[in-house]
């Protein structure tokens, strides 16, 4: 089993909206249907849980542009 950080998951957040070319907000939304999410985690307002975590690893996974 693999563990992830906060700090690794928005790393690899960061790296996938790049190479999409994604704001904070069209991730959040498209991952979560939450469109503050991003903004809040990098701003310490909440933290993810570890379902959320592997919803956000899974979305990212298998997106297709």
């Amino acid at each position: 089993m693999q563990f992830i950080t906060e700090a690794d998951l928005l790393k690899r957040i960061d790296e996938f909206c790049a190479l999409h070319g994604m704001t904070d907000t069209k991730f959040s939304v498209l991952a979560l249907n939450d469109f503050s999410f991003l903004e809040d985690v990098r701003n310490r307002a909440r933290s993810p849980k570890l379902k959320t975590a592997n919803k956000i690893l899974k979305f990212m996974e298998n997106y297709k542009p």
